[in-house]
This record gives C-alpha cells, sequence and structure tokens, in this order.
C-alpha cells in the first residue's frame, strides 16, 4: 500500500471523554509546530501548505503530517463502522491508532497507567502483533484483550488474565487490528487504565455504561433507587479523568515518532 499517499495518522476513541485531552494537546501541538514551521520557511523562502491537524513530521520544509481523530461509539460493531469509512477513502492512513480507557487484567496495573499493545488478542483467541509501529521506549508494553462486553466482575477480570496472558481489557482493538491487518495498515493500540483489576462495578453501572455515555437524566434516576451509586460515580469522574489526562500524554509522544 502506497504510504507517499497517506492522509497522515488516524487516531480513534469510543468516547469524547478519552478524546478530549488529546484533542486540545493536539490542537496546541500541531499550532506551534505550524507556526514554527512557517517561520522556518519564511526564512528559507520555502511556502509550507496549511492543516487545521497538521504536525510537522520532521525538519524538511513542507512536511506535514496530519492527526485524524475519530470517535466511533462504544464495541467492536461501531468501530468497524468507523473503520469501513475510514479505510474507503483514496488515500490509506500512515497508521491508525485505537486509543481510550480500559481495565487492568493485572494487579501491577493501577488506574492512569498506559498499556501500549504488543499483541492484541480477542476472546477467540486470534491474535494480531503490532511491531510495525514505532513506540517510545520507556512505554509499558504488553497484551491488550478485546472483549464482548464491558467487564464489571473482579474474579472475570483475573480469570481473563490468566487465560488469554494480558494485561488489559477493552472492546474496540480487535475490530482495528483485524482491519488494518487485513489492509496492510499499521496500527497501534495504547490504553489508559480506568479500573484496576480489583475494582468492581455495580450492575447498575454496568446498566448506565452499557451505551457508552451516562444521561444526566438516567443517572438521575439511577441515584434516586440507588443512593449508594454516588459514591461510583465520583470514583468513575475520577479515575477516567486521571486516565484521559495521561492517555493525552502518551499520544502526543507516539504520534510524533511516526
Amino acid at each position: 500500500m502506497n504510504r507517499q499517499n497517506s492522509c497522515g495518522v488516524v487516531i480513534l476513541f469510543a468516547l469524547e471523554r478519552e478524546a478530549a485531552p488529546f484533542r486540545r494537546l493536539a490542537r496546541d501541538l500541531c499550532l506551534m509546530r505550524a507556526t514554527l514551521a512557517q517561520a522556518r520557511s519564511v526564512s528559507e523562502g520555502i511556502a509550507i501548505p496549511r492543516s487545521r491537524f497538521g504536525l510537522v513530521s520532521n525538519q524538511t520544509a513542507g512536511s506535514i503530517e496530519q492527526i485524524h481523530i475519530h470517535v466511533t461509539g462504544v464495541g467492536r460493531r461501531c468501530t468497524q463502522v468507523s473503520l469501513g469509512q475510514i479505510l474507503s477513502e483514496q488515500h490509506s492512513p500512515r497508521c491508525i491508532i485505537a486509543a481510550g480507557f480500559c481495565g487492568a487484567l493485572q494487579p501491577k496495573l493501577r488506574v492512569g497507567d498506559i498499556v501500549v499493545a504488543r499483541e492484541v488478542v480477542d476472546v477467540a483467541g486470534h491474535k494480531w502483533p503490532t511491531n510495525s509501529v514505532p513506540i517510545p521506549q520507556d512505554r509499558q508494553c504488553g497484551r491488550i484483550l478485546t472483549a464482548n462486553g464491558l467487564i464489571a466482575n473482579a474474579a472475570e477480570k483475573q480469570r481473563l488474565g490468566e487465560f488469554h496472558k494480558a494485561d488489559a481489557v477493552d472492546m474496540e482493538s480487535a475490530a482495528v487490528a483485524e482491519a488494518c491487518t487485513a489492509r496492510g495498515v499499521p496500527f497501534q493500540a495504547v490504553r489508559a487504565v480506568s479500573d484496576r483489576v480489583d475494582t468492581e462495578l455495580s450492575p447498575e453501572l454496568v446498566r448506565l455504561l452499557s451505551g457508552g455515555n451516562i444521561s444526566a437524566w438516567k443517572a438521575f434516576r439511577a441515584l434516586l433507587r440507588k443512593p449508594a451509586l454516588m459514591g461510583e460515580f465520583r470514583r468513575l469522574a475520577r479515575d477516567t479523568r486521571l486516565a484521559a489526562r495521561n492517555l493525552a500524554d502518551a499520544l502526543v509522544n507516539i504520534v510524533q515518532l511516526q
């Protein structure tokens, strides 16, 4: 597949709250680098193309890398639909990154830790290595498992970690790995831990999270039925805020290597 006509780096998130901190960082970084590149081009008498999400990928004038951020929705099916649209475009992405939250499957992982996939697997046993995308040497690499639904039970998370020898679990990375491998597009999965292996989610919270976004009305009704959910809501808000912030920092480092 021709990388010379690449449309840049595509980053897929399931939820906007996963994407928002990186969206802000990417905008600031692109503006800063585009400004530096423009200043350099003026001094050298070379015109630099402009792009809203442009990143200067190296020191050569005229080399602008684009970042395309997509929010797909939760789960494998939603990701497949978005990927189908992205990969049907005329120019192939330089690489596609599946990014977002994950659940820890190993005790060593804490909330906010970043896991970069060495390999993506699914519950059916399919495996996809990710060695075609460069990553920072100081990043923690591991095996990411894609499940068919939200894993809320601590014992089930421990079982999945042991059975699949996986470090973290999500609901989308395998869809990206499968589609990109079939089309020869480099891919990576970068995940931030939002719940530890021993964290339990109540059935009420799982039902609220099943669609991805929690509506204020549904949350209010759930709290009326079970006021104890307030503690879970607060923990979820705190932990996902930390995870999203750390994820954004990690993605900036990884994107600059592409």
